[in-house]
């Protein structure tokens, strides 16, 4: 949990579910992120970590549950009446603070399973998707491909939107010999392999747009919001689009009408941003903060060790403070803004001038 700055009284609550490997480390990979969204809006931030697998209705009922018991922890001062408080009876959390959750990638396929079987979406006033990612196993394997090209960027120092070495690159890590037509073909090979085995995750992609057709209403579509990037191609907001414009099924399950089908009126608000499926994560680090213990001299021995390393970093900052400037105007309940610089397909690109 990542308090607001200074200690002082939050205006509102994050909760954040991250990216496939990603997401086990959250207060790590996304710190920056968080921290920043924590300051700006006097925010605590909540982070549900996750391992690796294929069973995603295990990890949405583990990091779903994550979430719960921490808004019942943050919200019940007296704490010893929560095993018979009405709302975690009913696994819904009434929040006295403004509450948002945020997710990335797998994490917002995550938060959408475990909102369908639960109705926590009842506890959020703002439901935000980053890079939604709804791939199969064996489209997985391009993101593999993705972190490759950035570790190659990396290591020759070249740096650049996404990637990483934007001061330097990694020193005392050789350079691979590995052309990019060398990458595509280990990872071609590996997506086949795959897929003639038939492994995938559970639900797959098919089974979980069929989810978001009978579950995503109206009511949930219109306090969800896509952050879409226009150079990102393990996005999946098209589809997820697409499911929710799509009737799943006339008849209420439920019989009182509340999580019935959806109208053919899409309700979702877009924010197209520039950069990529990695723009969320940003790291950065200085020689000079090594530690403020150390005299200048060690440190500059250090850097002479170290090949003259001055520093290194994960991601494009200016991408990634645009990111953090539209999460915290919809958290303000500012209208979506188009910064990208890419055209969006018809049907989403529609959506984002409501």
């Amino acid at each position: 949990m990542l308090e607001p700055p200074n200690s002082s009284i939050p205006s509102c609550i994050i909760v954040f579910t991250g990216g496939a490997g990603l997401g086990a480390f959250p207060q790590v990979v996304y710190n920056e992120l968080l921290s920043k969204i924590s300051i700006k809006l006097n925010a605590v931030c909540i982070t549900a970590p996750y391992e690796v697998g294929l069973d995603h209705f295990t990890l949405a009922k583990q990091t779903g549950e994550l979430i719960r018991r921490s808004l019942l922890y943050l919200n019940d001062n007296d704490n010893d009446n929560n095993n018979n408080n009405e709302s975690e009876s009913n696994d819904i959390i009434r929040t006295r603070l403004p509450t948002f959750s945020l997710a990335h990638s797998l994490g917002c396929k995550l938060q959408t399973i475990y909102m369908a079987a639960t109705g926590i979406e009842n506890s959020f006033d703002g439901i935000g998707f980053m890079a939604y990612n709804n791939f199969s196993f064996a489209k997985t394997i391009t993101m593999g491909r993705s972190f490759a090209q950035e570790l190659k960027k990396a290591t020759s120092g070249s740096g650049g939107m996404g990637g990483m070495g934007g001061m330097g690159g990694i020193p005392n890590i050789p350079n691979m010999n590995i052309n990019d037509d060398m990458i595509n073909n280990i990872f071609d090979f590996a997506e086949m392999a795959v897929g003639a085995i038939g492994v995938d995750f559970s639900p797959n992609a098919q089974d979980t747009e069929r989810l978001i057709q009978l579950r995503y209403n109206d009511a949930i579509q219109s306090k969800t919001r896509l952050f879409i990037f226009d150079d990102d191609n393990l996005d999946s907001s098209q589809e997820f689009i697409t499911a929710c414009n799509s009737n799943g099924n006339e008849s209420d399950s439920d019989g009182d009408g509340s999580r019935s089908s959806n109208s053919n009126n899409n309700n979702l608000s877009i924010s197209n941003l520039p950069g990529g499926h990695l723009t969320p994560v940003y790291f950065q680090l200085n020689a000079d903060d090594i530690g403020e213990n150390f005299p200048p001299k060690n440190i500059n021995m250090a850097k002479e060790a170290m090949g003259g390393f001055q520093g290194a970093s994960f991601g494009d900052e200016e991408t990634f403070l645009e990111t953090v400037d539209e999460i915290c105007d919809w958290v303000l309940g500012k209208d979506p803004t188009f910064r990208g610089s890419g055209a969006l397909p018809e049907n989403i690109s529609s959506n984002s001038q409501q």
